[in-house]
């Protein structure tokens, strides 16, 4: 079918001039090669895209012509005929309904429609050659015009699950090319039956259901991707036969906007899990201006819209895009697509080279849907500039959660396991006071021991109760590898060392962690023995035992005696001979990042603490090699420096070898320090002004906190996540942010509680829940009632601690407000908080 039938296209001003029909043959491929790519160069559509989105609110409705030439008719005629179909078939089930003299008819085609299997059997009796030949859909798909180009072979002797993307509104895409033969799909890719595949609740709609079987359509459930796979074709065997999903679903739809594309893939495997077990190609299609042919409300400009939808699809599993587009006698108005350009391109198939497996592995799953995403983006880089002139925005990538995947629930603290705390062996009159709360001693008290004796492995003693119930036993849940993760988040706490570096790793285990911070050695003593060469040796072992990446993924904590702005000059040197000392241990070690401090200005001028603070790190880095020095942003008590992205990037900006300085962001210093997570919109505007202030690449590590004190209070108090003023709804979006992965993010929230003896113990299964909660968010649906649930029982459980520390705040206020000028008085009391984490 290489010559192409006479049709019209014309632009949204509804002039009209004769085009060829949107088909093109393979034949017609240029065998010139685009650029770092495999893809060939297509012929240009000449289809215009000059059209404006949306032009009708300030132009008011163009109605269309009275004149119109005949073969436009006949194309709106086509469109709204398949825009009808379900209406009028549904219409006449009613009808015969009504009608007892059809009864006797329709009565046993409803006990057929009830055990029929004709969706799933993949038998394909019903599809009709002569129905999805017709000349009505040439008219359909030259109404837009749609056009599929191929851009490699696919062997007949192969089976094919193909990929269409992105879903639209209503994929009318998938439906010319591969639900009629309007596109010439035969022609392109001949001894390849394919099948076009729906939800299964359409298969039971009397009457409309048997139009889709005729218009050979299946089932899109695992039962009908099989038995379409594996049988038929000339040996029965499957092979020449193929699928078509539209991968995205109906998420995708309420996503569908013009000018843009936008994807829910990473959470979707299912495809790859099929193709696997039926030893199926995967076949990527990506459709040019699918998105275009509609208009809809936007999730974030009608929130509650937004939600009816939502609650629409989790219980009817479908959803009700609110669209509109054009009329039939006018261009803006109505439910009729636009007439705007869509080019289907067919990808490269991946082949599966593996045998067919009912339990295919998760590390092939997980490489054949990476492979997948990378042939996505080729197509898009490739053809971009040809078929998506218009566009708004780049391919993005959304997120989603299957339906079956399970969730972690948060055990009660009740029913937690205690486990004692260690004590140090430092003696105390070596002991420096430091301001700090439960979480700061608990760090402190976890470091290693000052006796050097304490840093070999064979010279530990046992702390009291450790053999049994701490450290030393089985992991408190089973550690996730984070490439089964669709988001690489390492995530991990800040563990104890205590009786030398290399137990951080085993306990590191114990909670389930990816990553960890630790000190790397005593934070109450300015002198501390060296590592020893058992310690170092054993840290370095066990990080290659269990897959730590030591240089990427192990945040060492800088000592709260160091004060790099110190303006006394000796304290300043024995400042800076501690902070050298640790970034020696770094660097003996093999760790790459060093957090620390950024230091307070003593009464002085900030921008004098923060020359000093540059000073210091200048002269660190000239010392050593290679350790990246991390400062953490602060939550603005007192004289602090740090709390503000403007500090962060002043020091930065006084740092000779940028590539030796990093952030960390701790969430609970940002939210005190008025940096707003709480929603999508406030967190993008965050990130934003990180970006635009410091920069993006800066950023290196992560301290996860929910926030007990409120927002812009300047008081660091940490909270278990979910349970404070922050809320859960902020760490699902720094989840789900692509920027964040492959960095270390590490909690510092509260596991102090009261035993059975009235001593405060340590639940580390806290910890361990924590990690399970915050992976359980990557592609979570915030939408969904799961969420809503969890999010709702862990702000129950901080609600008391809030209300404990939002009282203090508003009565600080009031008593601020009385005094007038007593400010002295309220920002010493502010420096009481813990500002040590």
């Amino acid at each position: 079918m290489k010559a192409a039938r006479k049709s019209v296209q014309s632009d949204e001003n509804g002039s009209a001039k004769p085009s060829g029909l949107v088909v093109t043959n393979g034949d017609h491929i240029n065998n010139e090669k685009t650029e770092a790519s495999s893809y060939p160069v297509l012929p240009d559509d000449g289809n215009p895209q000059s059209y404006e989105f949306g032009a009708w609110r300030a132009g008011g409705i163009r109605f269309a012509p009275l004149r119109m030439p005949f073969p436009r008719r006949l194309q709106t005629a086509a469109v709204f005929y398949h825009c009808m179909t379900i209406v009028v078939l549904i219409s006449m089930f009613w009808f015969t309904c009504a009608n007892p003299l059809t009864w006797p008819i329709l009565v046993p085609y409803l006990v057929h429609l009830t055990l029929s299997n004709a969706a799933t059997n993949g038998k394909l009796s019903y599809r009709s050659e002569y129905l999805r030949s017709m000349p009505l859909w040439k008219f359909f798909a030259a109404y837009f015009p749609m056009r599929l180009h191929k851009t490699h072979d696919l062997p007949a002797d192969r089976r094919y699950i193909f990929g269409y993307h992105p879903h639209g509104i209503i994929s009318h895409g998938a439906w010319s090319a591969f639900g009629t033969s309007a596109l010439g799909f035969d022609e392109k890719f001949p001894g390849i039956t394919n099948t076009l595949l729906t939800l299964e609740s359409n298969f039971r709609l009397p009457f409309y259901r048997d139009y889709i079987l005729a218009m050979g359509m299946a089932s899109v459930s695992k039962d009908s991707i099989r038995n379409i796979l594996m049988q038929g074709g000339p040996k029965n065997d499957g092979k020449g036969r193929a699928v078509t999903i539209v991968i995205g679903g109906a998420r995708e739809s309420l996503q569908a906007q013009p000018g843009t594309t936008q994807l829910i893939l990473q959470g979707r495997k299912g495809f790859v899990k099929m193709a696997l077990r039926t030893g199926a190609d995967l076949v990527p299609v990506l459709a040019f201006g699918e998105n275009d042919l509609y208009d809809q409300l936007s999730p974030k400009t009608h929130p509650m819209v937004h939600k009816f939808q939502m609650f629409v699809l989790k219980v009817f599993k479908f959803t009700l895009p609110a669209l509109h587009g054009r009329g039939i006698l006018n261009y803006d108005v109505g439910l009729m697509p636009y007439r705007r350009p869509v080019n289907i391109v067919v990808g490269k198939p991946i082949r599966i080279d593996a045998e067919p497996c009912e339990q295919p592995l998760q590390e092939d799953v997980d490489r054949y849907h990476d492979l997948y995403v990378e042939e996505i983006q080729k197509i898009w880089d490739t053809y971009k500039d040809q078929f998506a002139k218009g566009r708004t925005s780049d391919l993005l990538y959304g997120t989603y959660i299957s339906n079956c995947t399970s969730r972690m629930p948060r055990p009660t603290r009740g029913s937690q396991k205690a486990v004692k705390r260690e004590e140090d062996d430092i003696d105390s009159k070596d002991i420096k006071p430091i301001k700090s709360v439960s979480a700061a001693k608990r760090k402190a008290d976890s470091a290693p021991d000052a006796d050097s004796k304490a840093q070999a492995p064979k010279a530990v003693k046992k702390r009291k109760g450790q053999a049994k119930g701490d450290e030393a036993a089985m992991p408190l849940v089973e550690r996730t590898a984070v490439s089964s993760l669709s988001k690489a988040m390492y995530i991990g706490a800040h563990i104890s060392a205590a009786g030398g570096v290399q137990n951080s790793v085993t306990n590191a285990l114990h909670i389930g962690a990816n990553s960890f911070a630790l000190f790397l050695k005593s934070q109450r003593k300015w002198n501390n023995p060296p590592i020893t060469a058992e310690a170092k040796n054993g840290f370095i072992s066990q990080c290659k035992e269990h897959h730590y990446h030591a240089d990427e993924h192990v945040l060492p904590h800088g000592s709260y005696l160091v004060n790099l702005a110190q303006a006394d000059a000796e304290k300043a040197r024995q400042a800076y001979d501690s902070f050298v000392d640790d970034l020696g241990r770094c660097e003996q070690l093999g760790i790459r990042l060093y957090n620390f401090h950024p230091g307070s200005t003593g009464g002085d001028t900030k921008a004098a603490a923060i020359k000093r603070i540059a000073t210091q790190l200048n002269k660190a880095h000239k010392a050593t090699k290679t350790v990246i020095t991390v400062l953490e942003n602060m939550a603005g008590a007192g004289n602090v420096v740090g709390s503000t992205w403007e500090d962060l990037r002043d020091i930065i900006a006084l740092v000779e070898d940028k590539t030796r300085v990093g952030v960390c962001i701790d969430t609970c210093h940002a939210f005190a320090a008025g940096y707003d997570l709480r929603t999508p919109e406030a967190f993008k505007k965050t990130v934003d002004s990180f970006n635009e202030i410091v920069g993006a690449k800066y950023l290196k590590a992560f301290h996860l906190n929910d926030s007990k004190a409120p927002f812009n209070s300047n008081r660091d108090l940490h909270a278990n996540i979910g349970t404070g003023f922050l809320g859960l709804r902020a760490f699902h979006s720094l989840m789900n942010h692509e920027e964040f992965q492959d960095k270390p993010m590490v909690l510092e929230t509260p596991i102090d509680k009261k035993g059975p003896d009235g001593k405060t113990v340590e639940d580390k299964q806290v910890w361990a829940d924590e990690i399970k909660l915050l992976e359980s968010l990557i592609d979570m649906d915030p939408e969904t009632e799961e969420f809503e649930q969890m999010e709702k029982e862990l702000q129950a459980e901080g609600a008391e601690e809030r209300k404990k520390i939002q009282d203090q705040v508003d009565k600080k206020a009031k008593t601020t407000a009385k005094k007038g000028k007593g400010g002295k008085k309220v920002k010493k009391e502010e420096t009481s908080d813990d500002e040590s984490d």
